[in-house]
């Protein structure tokens, strides 16, 4: 008997839902959806948003497949550490970006928070701190728990999660050189001053 055959309550902790769904691409595979707060249509346009409801995290959660006697059959289970709030297609600069996190009751990623990258290539990238278990070079290498885009890979393939196939502002900086990590990779680039170039944004806590 594979997943997509049982049934699946869903679990919710700290603010957090976890939902176990069949696959609408493969009959043998299930899939599991994370529902927590999300930003409004209203709040990723505006630049200064009302705040946003924050999980209590770390969380662990234990789904559990039922056959259709009600009898366990296979369980899955997972420690949630981190929350991250995508403002989709909104591209702006790195201070305003940091504004909207800010005023939302987050913070801007950091690099660590996204991928586990290390900078090989000067001179657009020295300075720039990944996450551990650290990657080979300048991309990620995929980890559980050593960023968002290092554990779940090319975001874009994620239904209704509006994460774009470019560059993410961070907050981090080297002699004044703010940095950015590509979706789809995990790479990170310098993107010259704060306030001198235009991103998209996540947002995280804690």
């Amino acid at each position: 008997m594979n997943g997509s055959q049982l049934v699946w309550a869903p679990v919710s902790h700290g603010g957090i839902t976890a939902i176990m769904t069949p696959s609408p691409d493969n009959e043998g595979m299930t899939w599991v959806t994370l529902a927590g707060p999300r930003a409004s249509s209203t709040q990723i346009k505006t630049l200064n948003p009302s705040s946003l409801s924050r999980p209590s995290l770390p969380q662990t959660f234990e789904l559990v497949g039922r056959d259709s006697d009600g009898s366990a059959v296979v369980k899955y289970g997972f420690e949630l550490r981190q929350w991250f709030v995508n403002r989709g297609n909104e591209r702006d600069w790195n201070s305003d970006q940091a504004e909207w996190c800010s005023r939302l009751g987050y913070r801007m990623a950091r690099i660590s928070d996204l991928t586990n990258a290390v900078c090989i290539e000067a001179p657009w990238c020295q300075g720039a701190i990944g996450a551990t278990p650290s990657s080979d070079g300048n991309h990620y290498q995929r980890r559980i728990g050593a960023g968002l885009f290092t554990e779940w890979g090319y975001m874009t393939h994620y239904i209704d999660t509006d994460f774009a196939d470019y560059s993410y502002s961070v907050s981090d900086a080297a002699d004044r050189v703010q940095f950015d990590v590509y979706s789809d990779d995990g790479r990170i680039r310098s993107s010259g001053t704060f306030y001198s170039s235009s991103h998209y944004c996540l947002c995280t806590m804690p």
